[in-house]
């Protein structure tokens, strides 16, 4: 059960990112799956921040950091090169 969860959800993230950035895409399906995309991620950076903090464990606040870093670092060269 846990590996149809894991391809069902890989499924819909991976399907999410590639319509973001396809121009085929109607423009109100890209917006909704850029939320879903951010409704993922910050629920996932999120939870490890609830957790490090509860259980002070200061290595899962870093790995919660480096992925909010990563994705707004992501998100703008996407929005750069997008706009060229």
């Amino acid at each position: 059960m846990e590996t149809v969860f894991e391809i069902i959800f890989e499924l819909l993230v991976e399907g999410s990112l590639g319509a973001v950035t396809d121009k085929k895409v109607p423009l109100a399906l890209r917006i909704a799956a850029a939320l879903f995309i951010a409704a993922v991620y910050g629920g996932l950076v999120g939870v490890l921040m609830y957790m490090g903090i509860r259980d002070s464990e200061p290595i899962l606040l870093v790995i919660a950091a480096v992925i909010l870093i990563l994705t707004a670092v992501g998100i703008w060269k996407t929005y750069t090169s997008r706009k060229k």
